[in-house]
This record gives C-alpha cells, structure tokens and sequence, in this order.
C-alpha cells in the first residue's frame, strides 16, 4: 500500500521516477565533466594569472555548481517518489517533513556560503 492507491497511478509514477533518474545522472555527469575540465585548464594557467583567468571564466566557474544542483534537485524529486510508492501515507508525510527541514537547512548553508564566495570573489577582483 502506497499513497497512489492506483495500478495505473503508480505506473505513471514508476515512468516518472526512472525519468528523473535519468535526468540527476545526465545532471551528475555534466556537471562533474564540465569541473575536470575546468581543473584541467585552470592546471594551464600560469600562477601568476590564475585570478585574471578566473574572471575572464566567471560565467563558466559556474556551469559545475548549476549542473551538480540540478542533479541534487532531481535527486531529491526522485526520492520523494521513491518514497510515495512505498511508504503508507503516514510514515510519507512524516519524511516529507523531515525531508523539508533537511532541505531548507541545506538552503541556508547554501546562501551563507554563496554570500561569503561573493565577498571573496569581490576582494580577489579588486587586487587585480
């Protein structure tokens, strides 16, 4: 017993679920290839101008980070559904709860690191 209650509702599910797995895979992979790539070139820079290379690349510095949160976000899409096909409606609700409160910690980390990586890049782009 799960909380579809439906054959035909868990099929659909079922297709979403391995969809979204699919999509944090892709996810994963692009972004973990788009970093080596990024640490291969950054390897080919003089020392000297590792920090005006990494402001000529500021808008690909970020293509990892977007890549590795969209696989994060398809990841937790797929264990919410994981979840609903075999959890009782009970024991969901309460994961989905806790699942809540893990994620908006993670989302309040994030944003009090993002803000001190700005003031870091700022304070390296002002030494230029």
């Amino acid at each position: 017993v799960n909380i579809w209650h439906e054959c035909d509702s868990c099929e659909i599910v079922i297709n979403v679920y391995k969809l979204t797995n699919y999509i944090c895979a892709f996810f994963s992979t692009m972004g973990c290839l788009s970093a080596v790539a990024m640490i291969i070139n950054l390897a080919a820079v003089d020392k000297q101008k590792v920090a005006q290379y990494v402001h000529s690349m500021r808008r690909l510095c970020t293509v990892p980070a977007t890549m590795m949160t969209g696989s994060l976000f398809s990841f937790a899409i797929a264990v919410l559904l994981q979840a609903s096909l075999t959890m009782k409606t009970a024991y969901f609700v309460v994961g989905l709860i806790l699942f809540t409160l893990i994620v908006s910690v993670y989302a309040v980390f994030g944003m009090v690191a993002k803000s001190r990586s700005m003031a870091f890049r700022t304070k390296l782009t002002m030494n230029l």
